[in-house]
């Protein structure tokens, strides 16, 4: 993928209410803090392992049968749905944490998730349990 592509769906999944000068700040000064700190000049590659230490393989979706009968089933995703639900869960995980800012909090989640030890690894395994738990409706592709 290309970089000015994986820069937008950060950008995109960041914003709120249209204010994309501030999503723009907040991107900027994480990957400032990744190239000061940590890795010079490999903060890209440091980017691309987390978005895909996270991204998850399968996506449940809910089907509704009858009036209170849901039934949950797993299913495929393409590449970019992928890059995007990694980048999601990512961006959770940074929200949750209140102890800094938010840019410092998305630098470590990054950081964390590329070493496969960071809390949006973990939900990506959760995702994946539960998908293997509900195989047995996996025949439910006809929507």
């Amino acid at each position: 993928m290309k970089k000015k592509m994986l820069k937008s769906f950060i950008l995109n999944s960041i914003m709120k209410s249209g204010k994309k000068c501030t999503a723009e700040k907040i991107v900027l000064k994480s990957f400032k803090l990744l190239q000061k700190q940590r890795f010079k000049k490999n903060y890209i590659f440091i980017l691309k392992s987390a978005i895909i230490n996270s991204a998850p393989i399968f996506k449940l979706k809910k089907l509704k049968k009858k009036r209170k009968l849901t039934i949950e089933f797993p299913f495929l995703l393409n590449n970019r749905l992928k890059i995007s639900s990694g980048i999601k869960n990512i961006l959770k995980q940074t929200r949750q944490k209140d102890s800094q800012s938010f840019y410092n909090n998305l630098n470590l989640e990054m950081v964390k998730s590329s070493k496969l030890i960071g809390e949006s690894t973990k939900l990506k395994k959760e995702v994946h349990q539960t998908a293997f738990l509900k195989k047995k409706f996996i025949n439910y592709m006809w929507f």
